[in-house]
């Protein structure tokens, strides 16, 4: 065996198939009624439509095997059907990771697809402007 456990544990946040009806960070509230995504609490940024398409398809950048001592804010993903998925948001050393107590998983994330998920703040991404020449 070359690979620690979590390279065989699988990347995705949801499993193929799960259908949220509702997420919660701490920074945004969205959920789905008569048939489209719609923001209840929270910045418009990223559009509660993309919010919800990333959280269907996210894939951590790592898995690693065993929830530990570090909390943060709950991240609720209520699902189809009442259940819910319950992680926690952490900032790792300046990375952002989701925990699941439930199966002892930290799923390591990088910065665009946090902002992606309502988990970090949108930053406006400046482009220098072009110098005139004269």
């Amino acid at each position: 065996l070359l690979q620690a456990p979590g390279f065989f544990m699988d990347p995705r946040l949801l499993r193929a198939g799960l259908r949220p009806v509702r997420i919660g960070t701490p920074l945004r509230m969205i959920e789905f009624r008569a048939g489209d995504w719609r923001g209840v609490s929270g910045p418009v940024t990223p559009a509660a439509t993309d919010m919800a398409r990333a959280w269907e398809s996210a894939q951590a950048v790592s898995v690693h095997a065993g929830a530990d001592e570090t909390t943060g804010p709950a991240v609720t993903v209520t699902l189809d059907g009442g259940s819910a998925i319950v992680f926690e948001f952490i900032d790792r050393s300046g990375q952002p990771e989701l925990q699941r107590r439930d199966l002892g998983l930290r799923y390591v994330l990088d910065h665009a697809l946090a902002r992606e998920l309502g988990l970090l703040e949108m930053t406006t991404e400046t482009v220098p402007a072009e110098r005139a020449v004269h």
